[in-house]
């Protein structure tokens, strides 16, 4: 008797064990390319990056929203993909909602539409992820992350990803403006270049892109001149072009002459 059913247990152990293989081989892999992914959240919080882009897919991301859903972690290790996602829920509901983020605080979502999001990550802290078509027939994707404010001069980061979120060199995608490009009048004059080196050994530089289809540019303000000494604002206001203007040509941003 005890033989027989120490056998029916083993059957039973058996047969859960194929049941729940062949259950796990019927999770897909792949996240759909909607705003709607309730039950995919779990499987990319708190992922790397490397991971988060592999378990995003290869398939190729062509919404706004699913792009700022898809972010890799270690670009907004601020806002958890839940947090992402009611915050796209308030945009579609027509409301603007804050969200508690990962520092205890409250991020708002500022603006969406088909081709931009922005988002009040932090009181000094904002992100912007805007949509750029290419030459392919796709799409690249700008995020610039700026910090700044409450006596702090604005200074953003700005990042390039394909279609699948994978980062792409940003140093072949745009040539960040030096000094002098905010100061072309000194071009030629050593002495004045020599004077506002002294005065801005360290620029800050706040990126802005275009919010509507109808544009495809980058601005980008020089912000540190708020910050030095009011003996020199005379000497920089005479010179300072701010700001200065990319244009998108489907490949990378080209500064516009002026």
């Amino acid at each position: 008797m005890r033989k027989t059913f120490k056998f029916i247990l083993f059957y039973f152990v058996m047969l859960a064990t194929v049941i729940s293989a062949v259950a796990q081989d019927a999770i897909p892999n792949e996240i759909p390319d909607t705003v709607c992914v309730e039950d995919f959240v779990s499987n990319i919080e708190n992922k790397s990056a490397d991971t988060a882009a592999k378990e995003a897919g290869e398939a190729r991301i062509t919404s706004i929203s699913a792009a700022f859903l898809r972010l890799p972690v270690n670009y907004l290790d601020i806002l958890p993909v839940s947090s992402r996602l009611d915050l796209l829920d308030y945009a579609t509901a027509d409301s603007i909602g804050s969200v508690r983020n990962a520092l205890e605080g409250k991020s708002t979502l500022l603006l969406l539409n088909d081709d931009y999001i922005k988002v009040q990550l932090t009181p000094v802290s904002t992100l912007q992820l805007r949509r750029l078509p290419d030459k392919k027939n796709g799409y690249i994707f700008v995020s610039i992350y700026t910090v700044g404010g409450d006596g702090q001069a604005f200074d953003s980061d700005v990042s390039f990803f394909d279609e699948t979120l994978s980062p792409l060199d940003a140093g072949k995608i745009i040539s960040l403006p030096s000094l002098l490009d905010f100061f072309p009048s000194l071009k030629k004059n050593k002495a004045g270049q020599k004077r506002l080196e002294q005065i801005i050994p360290f620029p800050t530089i706040e990126f802005s892109a275009s919010k509507y289809a109808t544009t495809y540019t980058l601005k980008a303000y020089l912000t540190i001149d708020k910050f030095i000494n009011q003996d020199e604002l005379p000497f920089i206001r005479e010179h300072l072009r701010s700001p200065v203007t990319y244009l998108w040509d489907g490949v990378r941003f080209k500064l516009k002459k002026e």
